[in-house]
């Protein structure tokens, strides 16, 4: 019975791992975030923002423009951020758990069930 159970329940990971990878992905596309979890492109909308801030003080003062920051990726407002974020960090919790609980229990019973059987037969 045991030999069934690991089989079934890696399937059942695997496409779960599939579902988060998707939902990952997507929300990457959505807010243009190629990689990581968006930390840059959140910093680069608060420069963006301070930078808004600046120039319209500095017209009103004394007429002067402040040069406009020079942004390397897309700016991403804090509501983008936290939902990339909040998807990135989903899956990769998954993969920590999995990796140190599921798989080590998985492996502990197959191990057992062989020894249990390899036993048996020596009697």
């Amino acid at each position: 019975m045991e030999s069934h159970l690991v089989p079934f329940y890696s399937c059942i990971f695997a496409i779960y791992y599939f579902v988060l990878s998707v939902r990952v992905i997507k929300a990457r596309r959505r807010f243009y975030v190629p990689l990581g979890d968006g930390t840059l492109e959140y910093l680069a909308f608060i420069e963006l923002e301070r930078w808004k801030t600046q120039s319209s003080l500095s017209s009103n003062d004394q007429g002067k423009a402040i040069q406009k920051p020079h942004l390397s990726c897309r700016p991403l407002n804090l509501a983008g951020f936290h939902e990339v974020q909040r998807k990135v960090r989903a899956h990769a919790n998954f993969v920590e758990y999995l990796e140190e609980w599921c798989i080590r229990r998985f492996l502990f019973l197959k191990i057992k069930g062989l020894m249990y059987g390899a036993l048996s037969e020596w009697h």
